[in-house]
């Protein structure tokens, strides 16, 4: 098959010969006709053809009209072939799956089959899940700067997948924790996906802020240096004239959006901030933080109105419910929490995990937009369903095979994209 050894075979019958298809360790596919068996068996045999893709080549499926081939690699990515009598072949991507861990996951605010997800790599990639393929990829950050994006709707990249089934997760280098490659250099930890200006907002690990165009990939504009450490969560007011982000060092800040101006700074919190979430007045701010506590904001007077504290760990995710004054907290503490701004300990509480999972705990929660469902995602690589009403268990999703990073409902609230440490990109059917 080529010189990285043999690696893998499949056969075409073309009436009274046979057609081999071999594929090496080096990327090379040998494509073998065979006539005669007998001179075969004496002579050995030659390739006909061959082609050469990117990437160790780990299996082959041919088409049941024997008119293309399916090349797998261990890059993620599948490979077409169309195979033409007279031709040499050659090879096109025909599916792509990221290799590294998903950081995050936004949906457009209006369409129910666009999201966009955030990964170690360095990219920004923006999904149709109608389809399941990747519309557009925005430019990552390179030893050199910005990479050069692709997008457009030919991109001809998307992902392999089925209905309840995930949207990625190709084999893995050996020895990637988690099955997934590590990250190296500046990468997007967090997300919003603006649908009225079609823009991707990420924040990065190396303390910037930058934004894309969520049609082309095509990088629009960044704020260098937007906190000293890197930047741990982000949120954007729903009217677009502004935007808020929290850093490593505990430290929330306010962003105009037109200007990319700083216009305030809020300091209280001893820890990183976890989760960013604005009220529906977007004049009020919950951050959750490491310290262990939540911080109402008032941004227009610019200084704390509430606080609120768990009693041990980490507060790792959060959100707000439509009434505006409860909201909801998972971490360290390994319960999921029901809180009233006007009290200062949860109204409702229930563990996370079944009792014999000591360890395990929610690393993010985000609630239905109807307020009827919670979903988390956790250490324990599940993706969790909750009424959100009385926190009584409802559904677990397994499929994850590294802690889940983020997870998201539809517009419509009739699906969920969960992510995680494993690359893969999950997409769940929520029925009600």
């Amino acid at each position: 098959g080529g010189g990285g050894g043999f690696r893998y075979a499949n056969f075409g019958n073309d009436d009274r010969s046979v057609t081999l298809y071999c594929s090496g360790g080096d990327g090379t596919v040998g494509l073998y006709h065979i006539a005669d068996t007998q001179f075969v068996l004496q002579n050995g045999m030659d390739a006909r053809s061959k082609l050469t893709v990117d990437g160790e080549v780990t299996s082959l499926s041919l088409s049941s009209d024997e008119s293309y081939l399916l090349l797998g690699t261990t890059r993620g990515t599948v490979f077409r072939s169309i195979l033409r009598p007279g031709q040499p072949p050659s090879a096109d991507v025909f599916l792509e799956a990221p290799l590294v861990a998903a950081k995050a996951v936004a949906f457009h605010p209006f369409l129910n089959d666009r999201f966009a997800t955030a990964s170690a790599d360095g990219q920004v990639r923006v999904w149709d899940s109608s389809s399941y393929r990747i519309v557009s990829q925005c430019a990552g950050v390179g030893p050199r700067g910005l990479a050069r994006p692709f997008g457009g709707p030919d991109v001809g990249y998307s992902v392999k997948s089925q209905a309840h089934a995930p949207l990625g997760g190709a084999k893995r280098p050996p020895g990637a924790p988690g099955g997934a490659v590590p990250a190296s250099g500046p990468h997007p930890v967090c997300l919003s996906y603006l649908g009225q200006m079609d823009v991707c907002l990420s924040a990065w690990s190396d303390g910037a802020i930058r934004a894309f165009d969520a049609v082309n990939g095509e990088f629009l504009w960044s704020v260098d240096s937007a906190h000293r450490c890197g930047i741990t969560a982000l949120v954007v007011a729903p009217n677009l004239k502004f935007f808020v982000t929290g850093g490593e060092e505990g430290e929330v800040r306010v962003w105009e959006m037109k200007t990319r101006d700083m216009v305030s700074e809020l300091k209280e919190h001893k820890g990183m901030i976890t989760q960013l979430k604005l009220m529906e007045d977007s004049s009020h701010l919950l951050s959750a933080s490491k310290d262990k506590s939540v911080i109402t904001w008032d941004l227009m007077r610019e200084r704390r109105a509430t606080i609120h504290e768990q009693k041990m760990g980490a507060v790792c995710g959060l959100d707000v419910y439509r009434n505006q004054a409860n909201f909801v907290t998972v971490g360290l503490e390994k319960r999921v929490n029901v809180w009233d701004l006007r009290q200062p300990n949860p109204v409702a509480s229930e563990r996370y995990a079944d009792p014999g999972n000591t360890d395990a705990y929610a690393t993010v929660c985000t609630l239905s937009h109807d307020n009827r469902f919670l979903c988390t995602g956790g250490t324990d690589q599940l993706v969790r369903l909750w009424d959100a009403s009385t926190l009584a268990p409802l559904e677990r999703g397994v499929g994850h095979s590294g802690v889940v990073n983020d997870v998201r409902f539809s517009p419509d609230d009739r699906q969920v994209v969960s992510v995680g440490d494993d690359a893969c990109v999950f997409l769940w059917n929520v029925y009600t």
